[in-house]
């Protein structure tokens, strides 16, 4: 790579996120790490969607963590999913779960969606019936965790 900057650092743990190179992805951070960059919201939105998809759990929570100790960046809405979705997968809904209630702002459709999917894989109807609850109080009109829930019913 020709011109090493954030931004193409970061397109490259990007590239390898999306596509299923968990592992990689992460690789690719700690080289831009060792350059001399400093990560940013977005550098971090994609190591964390990386390990997600990569089952890597621990070392998504450590990055989550070093966001906030190592480069005094606050974590929004997209880390928190990223996080709900990493624990999501790995089958940590108690974890998922607290984490949807301790975050420092309202959960939003899509943090409830993900993991009301994860309530159907694991076939929890009563956790997705608590989710489903924080999300259709106040967007009644969400057809989408209507249709999930139904699903996990019918599953169940």
């Amino acid at each position: 790579m020709p011109v090493r900057n954030l931004v193409s650092w970061t397109s490259i743990v990007a590239g390898y996120a999306w596509n299923g190179h968990g592992q990689k992805s992460t690789e690719m951070f700690r080289a831009m790490e060792l350059q001399g960059e400093i990560p940013d919201e977005i550098s971090f939105v994609n190591v964390l969607t990386g390990c997600s998809h990569g089952g890597l759990l621990r070392r998504g929570w450590i990055y989550f963590q070093s966001m906030q100790r190592d480069y005094s960046l606050s974590p929004g809405k997209e880390h928190y999913c990223c996080l709900l979705d990493l624990l999501a997968r790995s089958g940590r809904l108690d974890d998922a779960e607290d984490l949807l209630a301790s975050m420092p702002f309202e959960p939003d459709e899509v943090a409830c969606k993900t993991v009301l999917a994860a309530c159907g894989i694991y076939r929890d109807l009563e956790r997705a019936i608590r989710v489903a609850d924080v999300v259709l109080d106040d967007n009644a009109g969400s057809s989408d965790c209507y249709l999930l829930l139904r699903n996990i019913f019918c599953e169940v």
